[in-house]
């Protein structure tokens, strides 16, 4: 199975920024940010100036809806286009704005989300319910907002059922569409690898238990933050086991 796993950033700490650098080296990396990060702690901003001039590392960029809904916060669509235009470099793939469990509201925070960003985006697809997210992907479509590309989001609570994500990607994958999940991890993901065809790719912050559970005995660090970084995302990716299989398969695992 051929799919892109973006690893979830919570921040980007110099350890992080030492880790991922030393892990492009082995392997194709890629990571996922919100922009509330950026608006929260500033200096990330420079971190990922340094971390993309010296590694090679794809970045996509997320309004971070989900947990801004979480804290009661709003994300300005205005200000995330604004920021998200003016810092395009550093971002390869960027994520509209949406609201878990609403399509019609996600479906106008895109629409403004478009007529301010300067670039392609990657839309997401929203609901309550199973017949939201098929709606809300054919206004998507007809507004001529997905190219190719969707964002399945609000997966979460029930949503997370085999049976329920197994009829959403049946839906879903019969309009020759590829899709990111967001939030789906490797064990998830593994249960629906019938539908692995139409998934591009996903996002997973599960790499992160590695170091809460496993830093001093499996890790085999203890006090070393970048060591214990780094080998936490490469496990990750050596237990997903999709993601570039044949270059992973050579590495030992440490």
């Amino acid at each position: 199975m051929d799919i892109e796993v973006y690893l979830v950033m919570p921040d980007l700490s110099r350890a992080k920024v030492e880790a991922l650098m030393k892990l492009s080296v082995e392997l194709p990396v890629s990571i996922l940010m919100s922009y509330s990060i950026f608006k929260l702690k500033p200096i990330t901003l420079e971190r990922l100036v340094e971390l993309r001039k010296y590694a090679d590392v794809k970045v996509m960029l997320d309004s971070g809806a989900y947990h801004a809904v979480k804290l009661g916060l709003n994300v300005d669509v205005v200000e995330y286009a604004l920021f998200a235009s003016r810092h395009r470099n550093l971002f390869d793939v960027v994520v509209a704005p949406d609201i878990p469990g609403d399509a019609r509201a996600t479906i106008s925070r895109t629409i403004a989300f478009a007529k301010n960003y300067e670039g392609s985006i990657l839309p997401v697809v929203q609901g309550e319910g199973l017949e939201d997210y098929i709606w809300s992907f054919l206004e998507l479509e007809k507004l001529g907002l997905i190219n190719g590309y969707a964002g399945v989001g609000g997966l979460d609570g029930l949503k997370r059922r085999k049976s329920w994500l197994q009829e959403l990607l049946s839906r879903l994958c019969s309009h020759y569409v590829k899709l990111h999940l967001f939030g789906i991890g490797a064990r998830l993901y593994r249960s629906l690898a019938t539908y692995s065809y139409c998934v591009k790719s996903l996002d997973s912050g599960a790499w992160q238990a590695e170091i809460r559970y496993r830093r001093r005995s499996q890790l085999g660090v203890d006090g070393d933050v970048m060591e214990a970084n780094y080998r936490a995302m490469r496990r990750y990716l050596f237990r997903f086991n999709f993601h570039n299989k044949h270059v992973i398969s050579t590495l030992p695992l440490q």
